[in-house]
């Protein structure tokens, strides 16, 4: 018998929104927790299902935005600056270890989201394309750049954790 532990990870809305129930029918059809990076991936999914989405008032790290909470949906975070602390602790996960035991006790979503992933045997993205025009003003630390490139670097780390790994771009 195998055990895998499958997870689905939506990050970002499509480029195109006639793809949204396209992306969100296929984030549902696997099997496995489902988990959204976003906060527009949230309402968009929130939406879909019919479902009022809460915001937590848990702020246990003060640089990690609340996750949030959606009836159906195992996880919902905030996106790239959740996902950018996600890539510190699994690049120190698999180097020095030195954050384990932060993220290992905290409940923000970066630190539930780390968790996951390193449980995790297999992993299907669905990385929507859309370019966030809240992120595009000149002093913006966020743009859709840093959100695929840091996306990248965190593909490159779960391979060579030997994660099993499925990526639909939409």
């Amino acid at each position: 018998m195998c055990d895998d532990r499958t997870i689905n990870i939506l990050f970002g809305p499509p480029k195109e929104k006639s793809d949204c129930n396209k992306m969100i029918s296929l984030f549902f059809e696997n099997r496995g927790l489902h988990i959204t990076c976003g906060g527009s991936s949230g309402l968009i999914v929130a939406k879909f299902l019919g479902v009022e989405v809460k915001a937590s008032l848990n702020y246990e790290d003060n640089d990690i935005p609340p996750i949030l909470l959606i009836k159906g949906i195992d996880l919902a975070t905030e996106g790239i600056i959740t996902m950018q602390r996600v890539l510190v602790y699994i690049e120190d996960y698999q180097n020095e270890k030195k954050l384990v035991n932060k993220w290992r006790k905290q409940k923000d979503g970066a630190s539930l989201l780390t968790k996951i992933i390193i449980d995790a045997t297999n992993i299907n993205f669905f990385i929507g394309q859309v370019i966030n025009p809240a992120h595009q003003y000149p002093n913006s630390q966020i743009s859709f750049d840093i959100k695929m490139n840091t996306f990248n670097k965190l593909l490159s780390h779960l391979n060579q954790m030997k994660k099993k790994i499925s990526v639909k771009y939409f």
